[in-house]
Protein backbone atom coordinates (compact mmCIF):
# COMPACT_ATOMS: atom_id res chain seq x y z
CA UNK A 1 0.00 0.00 0.00
CA UNK A 2 2.90 2.44 1.04
CA UNK A 3 4.59 2.75 -2.59
CA UNK A 4 1.76 1.82 -4.59
CA UNK A 5 -0.94 4.18 -3.09
CA UNK A 6 0.97 6.90 -1.13
CA UNK A 7 4.03 6.49 -3.13
CA UNK A 8 5.14 6.24 0.28
CA UNK A 9 4.18 9.74 1.56
CA UNK A 10 3.56 9.79 5.08
CA UNK A 11 1.05 13.39 4.34
CA UNK A 12 -0.68 11.94 1.33
CA UNK A 13 -4.45 12.72 0.78
CA UNK A 14 -7.00 10.62 -1.73
CA UNK A 15 -6.47 12.01 -5.16
CA UNK A 16 -3.70 14.32 -4.04
CA UNK A 17 -5.78 16.77 -2.42
CA UNK A 18 -9.05 16.62 -4.44
CA UNK A 19 -10.99 16.07 -0.96
CA UNK A 20 -8.91 18.13 1.80
CA UNK A 21 -8.31 21.20 -0.20
CA UNK A 22 -4.88 20.66 -1.05
CA UNK A 23 -1.73 19.49 0.27
CA UNK A 24 -1.85 18.85 4.56
CA UNK A 25 0.97 18.38 6.96
CA UNK A 26 -0.98 15.32 8.69
CA UNK A 27 1.88 14.04 10.27
CA UNK A 28 1.62 17.06 12.63
CA UNK A 29 -2.06 17.28 12.74
CA UNK A 30 -3.62 14.97 16.09
CA UNK A 31 -5.86 12.10 15.50
CA UNK A 32 -8.57 14.11 16.46
CA UNK A 33 -7.72 16.31 13.77
CA UNK A 34 -7.50 13.72 11.37
CA UNK A 35 -10.74 12.09 12.12
CA UNK A 36 -12.43 15.79 11.72
CA UNK A 37 -10.88 15.91 7.97
CA UNK A 38 -12.05 12.74 7.19
CA UNK A 39 -15.36 13.12 7.99
CA UNK A 40 -15.24 16.41 5.81
CA UNK A 41 -13.77 14.03 2.49
CA UNK A 42 -16.86 12.52 2.32
CA UNK A 43 -19.03 14.72 0.25
CA UNK A 44 -21.40 13.57 -2.39
CA UNK A 45 -19.17 13.81 -5.19
CA UNK A 46 -16.73 11.25 -3.09
CA UNK A 47 -19.43 9.35 -1.75
CA UNK A 48 -20.51 8.84 -5.59
CA UNK A 49 -16.34 7.49 -6.69
CA UNK A 50 -15.91 5.33 -3.98
CA UNK A 51 -16.69 2.66 -1.74
CA UNK A 52 -20.63 2.00 -3.54
CA UNK A 53 -21.83 5.40 -2.18
CA UNK A 54 -20.21 5.03 1.62
CA UNK A 55 -17.40 6.95 0.10
CA UNK A 56 -13.35 7.23 1.18
CA UNK A 57 -11.39 9.07 3.42
CA UNK A 58 -7.65 7.26 2.79
CA UNK A 59 -5.27 9.21 4.09
CA UNK A 60 -0.95 8.60 5.28
CA UNK A 61 1.71 6.59 3.83
CA UNK A 62 -0.98 3.71 4.24
CA UNK A 63 -4.18 5.19 3.38
CA UNK A 64 -6.03 4.66 6.55
CA UNK A 65 -9.58 5.25 6.48
CA UNK A 66 -11.45 6.83 8.89
CA UNK A 67 -13.43 3.85 10.23
CA UNK A 68 -9.95 2.35 10.44
CA UNK A 69 -8.64 5.28 12.49
CA UNK A 70 -11.80 5.00 14.86
CA UNK A 71 -11.54 1.67 15.20
CA UNK A 72 -7.99 1.89 16.40
CA UNK A 73 -8.83 4.78 18.41
CA UNK A 74 -10.79 2.52 20.81
CA UNK A 75 -8.98 -0.70 20.30
CA UNK A 76 -6.28 1.19 21.86
CA UNK A 77 -7.71 3.83 24.06
CA UNK A 78 -5.99 6.77 22.65
CA UNK A 79 -7.63 10.13 23.74
CA UNK A 80 -6.83 12.02 19.91
CA UNK A 81 -4.64 13.83 21.25
CA UNK A 82 -1.56 11.72 19.93
CA UNK A 83 -0.08 12.80 16.92
CA UNK A 84 -0.73 11.28 12.73
CA UNK A 85 2.80 10.98 13.00
CA UNK A 86 5.22 8.84 11.06
CA UNK A 87 5.77 6.28 13.97
CA UNK A 88 1.94 5.77 14.38
CA UNK A 89 1.49 4.76 11.38
CA UNK A 90 4.12 2.15 11.38
CA UNK A 91 3.26 1.06 15.35
CA UNK A 92 -0.52 0.89 13.75
CA UNK A 93 1.08 -1.51 10.56
CA UNK A 94 2.25 -3.91 13.41
CA UNK A 95 -0.56 -4.49 15.06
Amino acid sequence: IASRESGGDYNATLDNGRWTDGARDLVNMTIKEILDLQSTMRTPENRALYGNGAGSSALGRYQIVGSTLDGLVKELNLTGEELFSKESHHFWTDL
